[in-house]
């Protein structure tokens, strides 16, 4: 297997892992939604559509299908923002340590930057190709 197409398929992958545990992530909370602040729902919420967005994204990916590059950075950049936002107001919920939250929101950062380098570099070459 060529390197560009293990780099996609790993993607892909984390994409959709992620994706899939934000939507047990979700599970959790369902039970403490009503007593929790308006705006904390709302993040909730959008946290869990960009893992939605993300898992698409990542099918979309693997499947080698277009949409999915311009998915993907979509989706890494809302996660990390909705991330960024939730661990400056601790209207998110997280089990992780607070020394180890804003360390997280820069691994998700560098992920999308990543994600942003490659998809541009994909975009590139495919309109070399054609």
């Amino acid at each position: 297997m060529s390197g560009n197409k293990l780099v996609r398929r790993g993607i892909g992958v984390l994409l959709m892992v992620d994706g899939l545990m934000a939507g047990l992530w979700f599970t959790g909370l369902l039970g403490t939604l009503g007593v929790r602040l308006p705006a904390s729902v709302a993040l909730i919420v959008v946290r869990l559509l960009a893992g939605m967005v993300s898992v698409v994204a990542g099918w979309l990916i693997t499947q080698h299908r277009p949409p999915g590059v311009a998915l993907a950075v979509g989706a890494a950049w809302l996660t990390t923002g909705v991330l960024m936002l939730g661990t400056w107001t601790s209207w998110l919920p997280s089990n992780l340590a607070p020394t180890l939250r804003w360390p997280m929101v820069g691994i998700y950062a560098a992920a999308a930057g990543l994600i942003s380098v490659w998809a541009r570099r994909k975009m590139r070459d495919d309109g070399a190709q054609t």
